[in-house]
């Protein structure tokens, strides 16, 4: 009986082990022209000539990270990125992978190592290739394990994130120079969270709220027109923009009649919400348009970008009625001494919430 309860547990292992590592993330492929290298770059080494995006020398895929190695100038060179995130919805990455691609005629004395550096511990952990446990002239998929590095090491904390790369280490005095390729940067274990992501219009909605009091002179109505979207079903680091005209339906965000009302950067997944406050000198009504675009990463063009504008992510016109802007008086006696008091401020707060 106790040989088949550990028989069971095994196998229960394997099969948990193999199924973790079925499901991984691609987390770069460099096929994106445009996108080029995205966060990746050379991260040190005399020995790094240049770096930058080029097309596969394969011709298996699109496109690739390249780097220029010349040894002459030293003994090391690496690519890749710094602090990647690898736990994802509660879920950590048991390994990491990149595909790399090195030339036959690399140095029979020069190694390839992939690492990991933790946040709290900058000390690189290295897992070491020799050129005869590689298939020179063809792509090598290299592998990291994380959860060995969790598993022997205390200090070596993931939530700060893991800077990855594969680093190229020649001997003193070697004279070699040449190209080599890196490609699918890849987390194993866990599904990429934007899988099923679309990148499409947004839809918006506008509603002119008239029953909101000044926190001035509770006599006084204020106006406003209130913005809302929700977000695009399975995103995660996508942003929005808004964008208004008193004049004409948008059509085009770089019109000189059109006004943007988001930050510079949009607004994050989340915010949903945006209210537009209508002053005018005597208070007379205002027609206004809007629109809304999203802007990220589109998994199906594999490339940034910003949607068009146009249906579901227009509205207008929205008939609006403003209010007169609040006069504060000026009185030249007044002095102010500040109290440490903020409950008068509570009403405003709560106005503008």
């Amino acid at each position: 009986m106790r040989f088949n309860k550990l028989y069971l547990v095994l196998v229960t292992l394997f099969i948990l082990t193999q199924s973790l590592w079925s499901q991984s993330w691609r987390v770069e492929n460099f096929e994106s022209e445009s996108r080029a290298l995205g966060d990746y770059v050379g991260l040190y080494g005399p020995a790094l000539y240049s770096i930058q995006w080029e097309k596969d020398p394969t011709g298996l895929s699109i496109g690739a990270m390249q780097m220029l190695c010349n040894a002459v100038t030293g003994t090391k060179a690496a690519f890749g990125t710094d602090a990647i995130n690898v736990i994802v919805e509660g879920d950590t990455a048991t390994a990491w992978t990149m595909d790399v691609w090195i030339p036959k005629n690399y140095p029979g004395d020069a190694l390839v190592q992939i690492f990991g550096i933790s946040k709290s511990n900058p000390k690189p952990i290295y897992t070491t290739y020799t050129p005869e446990e590689l298939n020179l002239g063809n792509w090598n998929t290299l592998t990291f394990d994380i959860m060995e590095q969790v598993r022997k090491y205390d200090d070596y904390d993931l939530t700060g994130g893991l800077t990855i790369g594969v680093e190229f280490v020649f001997k003193y005095n070697s004279t070699w120079a040449g190209y080599v390729y890196g490609d699918n940067v890849t987390l194993v274990g866990i599904i990429n969270p934007m899988a099923n992501f679309v990148l499409q219009p947004p839809v918006i909605s506008v509603e002119h709220v008239e029953n909101q009091t000044s926190p001035y002179n509770n006599s006084e109505i204020i106006y406003h027109n209130k913005i809302t979207w929700p977000d695009l079903p399975n995103g995660g680091t996508e942003k929005y923009h808004l964008y208004a005209s008193k004049t004409n339906p948008i059509s085009n965000i770089n019109a000189s009649d059109v006004i943007k009302l988001s930050p510079a950067n949009g607004f994050d997944r989340g915010v949903q919400e945006f209210r537009h406050w209508l002053n005018t000198a005597d208070g007379q009504n205002q027609t206004w348009y809007y629109a809304l675009t999203a802007f990220g990463y589109d998994p199906a063009r594999q490339e940034v970008r910003q949607t068009e504008v146009g249906g579901t992510a227009n509205a207008g016109p929205i008939a609006a009625k403003t209010a007169k802007p609040y006069v504060i008086p000026y009185i030249r006696t007044f002095q102010f001494n500040a109290d440490g008091d903020i409950s008068e401020f509570t009403k405003v707060s709560q106005q503008f919430s």
